[in-house]
């Protein structure tokens, strides 16, 4: 049985099923069957995060590069025939690095335009929900309760007390290693505007799916990420160099625009954006308290500027 059409169904732009599917908490992906190679041409959020953790990229790909290679695959030809025969097909995806996500499988269902002809293929990602989803940075605590108070439910980021009680440890563990800190302090840009637009609803939405791309770009146990009040997102890296901080602030810059969340009112660009501060210092010869507040300045430096950047220190 087909989805039933109703009036009001007819009437959803391709922005709001693309938030639909952005907002699906499982990696899901669009082939091209019309093209020789079966290019990837679209994966919602989740998917993306999950296929850089697997080869370090998650875009310009096509299925040859995502199949196992040590498990015989039928030929391209063979896969759009039997899906437009109205097949389903699960195919073996590669493993990462280091045989990181081992196992996973690509359930392939066929799509069809308006004369019947199968021209797109869905992609679900098959024993990845886990290992996929961005999940909160382990909060240590005892007490019952302790765990969900220090995650915001929203975004899952680390609320503000949880984040600074992680962060002074590793401050202080940065410090004993002469090792250097930065911090990065993001604010979405002409977001009162958004609020007013589209309610609250879509702006816990917004909110999470930024968190989500702020989260997706730490690759490591110590980096962490938090949601502060006033809508203001803030990581702390220890360790590295200043312009790894730097690229890692832009990175996250551009996969904010990148998710295209229409915002008619933005004087930046027709998407969400946002702007971000960067500081870096020596652990042993700075305070947090010190380091945020410049990231802070930074941070609406990038906003005067322009919005949807990056400023930091000469």
């Amino acid at each position: 049985m087909g989805t039933r059409v109703t009036k009001s169904t007819a009437l959803l732009t391709q922005h709001i099923l693309s938030q639909i599917v952005d907002l699906i908490e499982l990696p899901i992906m669009l082939l091209d069957m019309r093209q020789e190679s079966l290019p990837l041409i679209l994966a919602n959020p989740c998917c993306q995060e999950l296929l850089e953790q697997l080869w370090g990229r998650g875009d310009n790909l096509v299925l040859g590069e995502m199949l196992d290679d040590q498990t015989p695959s039928p030929a391209a030809s063979q896969i759009v025939s039997e899906l437009a025969s109205g097949a389903q097909l699960t195919l073996r995806l590669r493993a990462g690095s280091a045989g990181s996500l081992d196992g996973l499988t690509l359930r392939l269902l066929p799509l069809h335009d308006k004369s019947g002809a199968t021209t797109h293929a869905l992609g679900l990602v098959a024993g990845a929900a886990a290992a996929s989803r961005p999940q909160p940075k382990k909060v240590l605590a005892e007490a019952p309760g302790a765990v969900e108070s220090a995650v915001d439910r929203v975004t899952g980021l680390l609320l503000q007390p949880a984040f600074e009680s992680r962060v002074a440890a590793c401050w202080n563990e940065a410090a004993m290693n002469k090792a250097g800190v930065g911090v990065m302090v993001f604010r979405i840009d002409d977001f009162d505007r958004y609020i007013e637009t589209f309610g609250k609803q879509a702006a816990n939405s917004a909110r999470r799916l930024i968190g989500h791309a702020i989260s997706g770009s730490l690759r490591r146990e110590e980096d962490l990420a938090a949601r502060f009040d006033g809508d203001e997102f803030v990581g702390s890296i220890s360790g590295g160099e200043a312009d790894g901080v730097i690229a890692l602030a832009e990175r996250v810059v551009s996969r904010v625009v990148a998710l295209c969340i229409h915002h008619p009112r933005s004087e930046v660009t027709r998407y969400l954006s946002i702007s971000a501060g960067v500081a870096f210092a020596a652990a042993a010869n700075s305070t947090f308290e010190d380091v945020l507040s410049e990231a802070r300045r930074r941070a609406g430096v990038a906003r005067e500027q322009g919005g949807n950047q990056v400023s930091f220190p000469d």
